[in-house]
């Protein structure tokens, strides 16, 4: 008789682990289970039907989710549906439809349903804000968490937590990646500076943090007087027209400044809608004023066979860069896991940036400063989003690398890989 789990998962770094349950779960009861519900191309990959294309659920924000909440309902009530048929529901991070899935299945009339195992891995992040929700969280039959701190945490509010590490890790003890660097001064530097973009996984992060990213780097050259090259980590969960209206936005704003782009938005967009595996499209942005200074981006397609998101090296966006410029998410971790330090930014609306001040429990928003419990990395939230900010925060990062290297050494002692064997403790007892 076949089984079913209803899967969920709505983000790219979601997806990666969402992924990993389902071949956990098939290694044990190869095709028993059908798999449905929502999720990315790694899991589609690995047999799940998707009910809809998981990008189009995702914001950043707590003011910008609403643009996506009618929706959102939409699938939350189809999921619904699902779970009175489900054996078993595998569910990672997603609260704004996770959650509700838990309180609506462990609180169901039908006992058939009560009785769904629930395993849900990376819940909501409690111990940071809105403590309140471990209590939502208890509901689930396991929870794997991606950090040890997390666990100790759930576990002291009552929540059945198990630590089971974080699958980036894994590509950083598989790949070595991790090298020493020591800061030059700008002005002497013989080759241009490389710098990895992560602009976000979200459309709502990337239109803004996109713009404001370019404008920082923009500013940082012509205090610096030093061309470089960004490597922008470019995510097919976020439509080619996102990046172009972005891309439009900022070369408008710039060309106030004396900026001017090699090429026009049509020819970047058909170049950008054209990428295939292999090719890394560029254009330039060229400072007027002073001809030899130039701001050139090279877009990574993330498809590419370098980037398979389960494989063991580094995101080719990290390859050769000395620092990393990164939206506020799992692409800080990435990064400094990989021995490339990160500066992260979160650039919310004013209203979302008040809301959470309010709410939060923790003073940093990049995961490695959350890791190690202190402002080890440089970040800029929300009010301190803004180019002049980015450029000095940039100017003093770079200037001396090495004073981030027992950071990182620290950083990769305190972050476990993805523990395969725990996962299948935490699964097997409920298939």
């Amino acid at each position: 008789m076949i089984k079913i789990a209803l899967c969920v998962s709505i983000e790219a770094s979601g997806d990666r682990l969402l992924a990993e349950m389902i071949r956990t779960l098939k290694r044990r009861e190869g095709q028993k289970y059908r798999l449905v519900g929502v999720g990315g191309p790694l899991s589609q990959g690995e047999g799940l039907e998707s009910i809809i294309d998981p990008s189009r659920l995702a914001a950043h924000g707590l003011i910008e989710a609403l643009a996506v909440l009618p929706q959102t309902w939409s699938i939350i009530n189809h999921l619904k549906r699902l779970c009175v048929e489900a054996d078993l529901l595998l569910l990672v991070d997603a609260p704004e439809i996770n959650m509700r899935l838990l309180r609506w299945v462990k609180a169901n009339h039908m006992p058939q349903v009560r009785a769904t195992p629930v395993v849900y891995l990376a819940p909501p992040q409690a111990w940071a804000w809105r403590p309140r929700r471990a209590q939502t969280i208890a509901l689930a039959d396991e929870v794997g968490c991606l950090f040890n701190f997390a666990a100790e945490w759930m576990r002291a509010h009552g929540v059945r937590a198990h630590y089971i590490g974080h699958p980036l890790v894994r590509k950083r003890f598989s790949s070595g990646h991790v090298v020493h660097r020591r800061g030059r001064p700008l002005r002497d530097r013989e080759e241009r500076l490389r710098i990895a973009l992560f602009p976000g996984s979200r459309a709502s992060s990337v239109q803004r943090a996109l713009p404001l990213a370019l404008a920082g780097l923009a500013h940082f050259i012509e205090v610096t007087e030093q061309s470089i090259i960004v490597n922008v980590a470019y995510t097919r969960w976020v439509s080619d027209e996102i990046y172009t209206r972005s891309i439009k936005a900022a070369s408008l704003s710039l060309h106030d400044e004396g900026w001017k782009m090699n090429m026009s938005i049509v020819d970047f967009s058909e170049r950008l809608r054209a990428m295939t595996c292999g090719s890394h499209p560029s254009i330039e942005l060229v400072y007027t004023s002073s001809s030899s200074h130039c701001l050139t981006l090279q877009w990574i397609d993330p498809q590419t066979p370098q980037v398979d998101e389960s494989s063991a090296e580094v995101h080719p966006a990290l390859r050769n860069a000395e620092v990393a410029l990164c939206h506020a998410g799992t692409s800080s971790l990435e990064a400094a896991l990989a021995g490339v330090p990160p500066l992260t930014i979160a650039p919310l609306s004013w209203l979302s940036h008040q809301v959470i001040k309010y709410l939060a429990q923790v003073k940093y928003c990049a995961l490695p400063n959350l890791c190690l419990g202190r402002r080890a990395l440089p970040e800029l939230l929300a009010d301190r989003c803004t180019p002049a900010e980015l450029s000095s925060a940039l100017i003093e990062l770079v200037a001396d690398l090495s004073q981030y290297q027992a950071t990182l050494d620290e950083l990769n002692e305190q972050v476990s890989p993805l523990d395969n064997e725990t996962l299948e403790q935490i699964i097997y007892p409920y298939l």
